[in-house]
This record gives structure tokens, sequence and C-alpha cells, in this order.
């Protein structure tokens, strides 16, 4: 489900991240918007306002979905970030995980 983080498993999501329909924490969140929004929009759960189609999206796709197809071809190497990891172990992640 979308109970934690769709990055680090934190317990706390408030914020989604539109192009691939995930609720993150605030830490993950600051990480996507340091990617560029080329690549992520982050909105607000609480404080922003969603299209219909936005909200569509995000339940058609949720964590486990999106995760399933953007993590499929993730080296094996590569770990998720911990909740308490650094916000660099986080960019490099979401760099691996979207940027390509």
């Amino acid at each position: 489900g979308n109970s934690t983080c769709a990055e680090c498993t934190s317990p706390s999501v408030d914020w989604l991240v539109l192009e691939y329909g995930v609720l993150v924490c605030i830490r993950c969140a600051g990480a996507h918007r340091s990617l560029g929004t080329h690549i992520s929009k982050v909105r607000s759960i609480d404080l922003d306002k969603f299209s219909e189609a936005e909200l569509q999206w995000a339940a058609a796709m949720g964590n486990a979905k999106s995760n399933s197809i953007f993590e499929a071809a993730l080296p094996a190497r590569m770990r998720r970030p911990e909740p308490g990891a650094s916000d660099t172990i986080r960019h490099m992640w979401l760099r691996a995980k979207y940027d390509h």
C-alpha cells in the first residue's frame, strides 16, 4: 500500500509525486524536487488541489504498482534507502530509479 513512503518506507506520507502516482515522505519529496520538474512534480496532499484525472492516476498506480515498474530495471546491488538515510543517498536512489 500507500501507508508508507514509496522510496524509504517512512510511515509519514504527505506528498504525492504526480508522474509516478506514489506517496512519499517530506524528505523524499525534497529529493524528488531536486531532480527537476522535467523528471518529477511533487504536491502536498494536504495543501494542494488535484484534478480528477490526477487523483484517478494516483489511485490506479499507487506505491506498489509504480515501484514494481520503476524498480524493475535497477541494478541488483541497489537498495532502497532507509527512513534515516542522507539526502545524498535518497538523491542517488531516485536518479537511478527515475532518470533514464
